[in-house]
């Protein structure tokens, strides 16, 4: 596919950073200085301080597509080959960097998670290493890749500036497009930017999104759908006029969906209506037509993604304050498919703790220059998993005065209780955390994806998991999944070296329990980026500890523990005695079978296994009363099982 070096800058960015009533109060529709943005700023302060955060109910206009498009696989091809033999378009003029409210550049301590005990903390426990992982893409010639990809459940799609790739599941890439090509059934003005991508897997469907011109004439979202969970088949295509009255263009798109529609939220630049979301027929949309209704609202928002096929409320977050922040405002949209109601702050949600939504560049090794972190520290992803809602974003602390970038999670009711929040944050200053994503599995297993910078480093993509067993507010270990791999600077004479502007992080549709997410990296050679991929299997995680492990007691003793249970094996016997092997026995139900690690806490020893019968033996060891050997149990049925052990 075609690479090429193309600038997407616009007055979006100052506007991002002005969320909820702040873009309104500021009318952005162009970039003023930064004493006058300042002043301004100070307004719209006062103005939110007085406003009073009621529940609104509007109804929304019924939407029809300009396009309703089908294209076969071998005609979307064609299609692409043709774009790339026309001249290419030019982005949008470089404009100011945003403000900046000062740069780091200490040397990084070592990586970890760490916070305020009152905003969640690690655990102490590793996160997984991958299960998988490989490189998404390459370098696009885009800046920022605006990282986006979603699994399937033979195939993966990513989409970014300038590009979507269909890949197997374990990283052959099968085919490139051009994002412009790609979208050619629908795309107006030759300017294709900021895509999304996510699996339906109650459907079985990919759909992507993207945005068409910056022209509030012409400013379109695009939507494709595939026909199957094969993404190399036949697609939907549809376009939305952004702006009916052609006073605002759409910028930042994000993409949810539940049992009744497939939800777009963006930012609308340059009228009267900071923000648009669209909720579309779901399933008119698969069937290759579409019926949307448009809504507007002051907010710079997130719709969920809603695992569950008997809620039909779709769930749209954002910060209530989007200058100071420490409060959650949660938006519904509810009623039957063509009558559809929005209530905007239909609950408020006020976190343990606040953060400021600007702050500093972060550092990186090698060069000087700083890398743009989060712009507005917007909600960047949210799931409703099981009755609760998941979210995360980045957080600038601390709040008065920022000095670094950290990432925050929550998991909420709708009703508005805090059930867990948390943290991954430094607090000396010296490891910047950006650009997060979210996913939670059926097990209440999370994985949140992200940016990791520091001064000692060269800018990498990072995870850290929780398993729905850990203690609560807690997280496991940060994790590199990708290091970068030399210094990143690039700006096209802009000054701004920017990054991001998100990542991806989904579910496994194959089983609803393993974990995906897709993160940038500074690739080689300088001055470039890279997008990869990594899978985590949670069966297969380091939970089960020492300090964890159900003793098992003396030789001869049984204890009986679920099926992803964790014991320990401790005795009074000399090391030199030899191993100790140990007899399984089900018990009714029952569930076979049932694999297990193990590990010796003097480190002698670690491995694999399965059982898969009663009274089937298996030696671990050496054991004694120095050395511990634990035995994680990953199975994930509803039965238990007795474990007994003696002395050979």
């Amino acid at each position: 596919m075609g690479h090429w070096s193309v600038t997407r800058f616009s007055c979006s960015q100052k506007a991002r950073g002005l969320s909820l009533f702040g873009a309104a109060l500021l009318g952005v529709a162009g970039c003023g200085s930064p004493a006058s943005d300042e002043a301004a700023a100070g307004t719209a302060r006062s103005a939110l301080a007085s406003a009073a955060p009621t529940a609104q109910v509007q109804r929304g206009t019924s939407f029809a597509p300009q396009h309703a498009i089908v294209r076969t696989f071998d005609e979307i091809v064609a299609a692409d080959k043709a774009r790339l033999a026309s001249p290419l378009r030019v982005a949008p003029a470089v404009l100011p960097e945003r403000i900046s409210s000062g740069s780091a550049s200490e040397s990084a301590a070592s990586p970890s998670v760490a916070a305020a005990p009152s905003a969640g903390a690690a655990s102490g426990a590793p996160s997984p290493a991958p299960a998988a992982s490989f490189l998404a893409a390459e370098d696009s010639g885009w800046i920022p890749p605006d990282t986006d990809g979603a699994v399937g459940p033979n195939h993966l799609v990513v989409a970014e500036n300038g590009r979507v790739r269909f890949q197997t599941r374990t990283g052959v890439t099968l085919n490139d497009f051009t994002l412009e090509g790609f979208f050619s059934p629908v795309d107006s003005a030759g300017f294709i930017f900021d895509p999304r991508a996510t699996f339906d897997p109650f459907s079985n469907r990919f759909v992507i999104i993207a945005l068409d011109n910056e022209d509030p004439a012409t400013s379109t979202i695009a939507i494709a759908v595939s026909q199957t969970s094969d993404p190399t088949g036949s697609w939907n295509f549809f376009g939305l006029h952004a702006d009916p009255n052609n006073l605002g263009w759409a910028d930042f798109p994000k993409l949810g969906w539940n049992s009744r529609w497939v939800v777009i939220s963006a930012n609308l630049l340059g009228g009267p209506d900071p923000g648009v979301v669209f909720a579309c027929d779901k399933a008119a949309l698969y069937a290759g037509t579409a019926s949307c209704r448009r809504f507007v609202t002051p907010n710079f928002s997130a719709p969920a993604v809603v695992y569950d096929a008997s809620v039909s409320t779709e769930y749209i977050a954002h910060n209530q304050d989007p200058f100071s922040a420490g409060t959650v405002a949660i938006d519904t949209i509810t009623g039957p498919v063509g009558s559809e109601v929005f209530t905007e702050n239909a609950g408020i949600i006020t976190l343990p703790a606040t953060w400021s939504t600007f702050g500093p560049n972060a550092p990186q090794s090698d060069i000087p220059e700083t890398i743009e972190t989060d712009f507005d520290a917007a909600v960047a992803s949210l799931v409703y998993r099981n009755g609760s809602l998941w979210g995360t974003q980045s957080a600038y602390l601390p709040t008065e005065s920022p000095t670094r970038s950290s990432v925050q999670w929550w998991q909420v009711s709708p009703s508005g209780a805090v059930q867990q929040f948390g943290r991954i944050d430094d607090p000396s200053g010296q490891l910047f955390f950006a650009y997060p994503s979210l996913a939670v599995n059926a097990n209440a297993d999370v994985l949140i994806g992200y940016a990791r910078f520091s001064a000692a480093q060269h800018p990498s993509g990072n995870y850290s998991f929780r398993a729905g067993t850990d203690a609560p507010n807690t997280l496991r270990s940060d994790t590199v999944l990708k290091a970068g791999e030399t210094s990143y600077f690039k700006d096209f004479g802009s000054g701004r070296n920017r990054w991001g502007d998100y990542s991806a992080t989904q579910v496994d549709p194959v089983n609803d329990i393993d974990l995906w997410t897709i993160q940038e990296y500074a690739a080689s050679p300088a001055n470039t980026w890279g997008t990869w991929w990594g899978k985590l299997v949670p069966s297969a995680d380091t939970g089960c500890t020492e300090a964890t492990a159900t003793d098992l007691g003396a030789p001869g003793n049984a204890v009986t523990v679920p099926n992803d249970g964790c014991v320990r094996v401790r005795d009074g016997y000399p090391f030199w005695w030899g191993t100790r092997s140990m007899s399984l026995q089900t018990m009714s139900p029952g569930v076979y079978p049932v694999p297990f690690t193990w590990s010796n806490t003097c480190a002698s020893g670690q491995g694999t296994g399965t059982f898969t019968g009663n009274f089937q033996s298996q030696n671990f060891g050496p054991t004694s009363s120095a050395c511990a050997t634990v035995i994680d149990l990953q199975g994930n049925g509803s039965g238990t099982i007795i474990l007994r052990y003696f002395g050979i």
